[in-house]
């Protein structure tokens, strides 16, 4: 799932809601795209619970790393779970 953090604070608010929904299940990995390239900005997502970060501008390169190192930490996940 990607998340465009365009919107201060909603995409956190979002991220806390999907993980802490009990009907949502496996949870989804979540990457924030972002225009705040800042330290602060990346670690309150990872903190959220938010997979991936990327600032932008993004291009299919980027954006195809962070799909293949979420998918790879999702199924980490679900496989530790089991």
């Amino acid at each position: 799932m990607l998340f465009d953090n365009a919107c201060a604070g909603y995409g956190i608010e979002a991220t806390g809601r999907i993980l802490q929904a009990k009907e949502i299940n496996p949870k989804p990995a979540i990457v924030a795209l972002t225009a705040n390239a800042l330290k602060e900005d990346k670690k309150r997502c990872l903190d959220a619970g938010m997979t991936g970060f990327l600032s932008k501008p993004v291009n299919s390169e980027r954006l195809l790393q962070a799909v293949r190192s979420a998918y790879q930490k999702q199924v980490y996940r679900l496989r530790s779970n089991s």
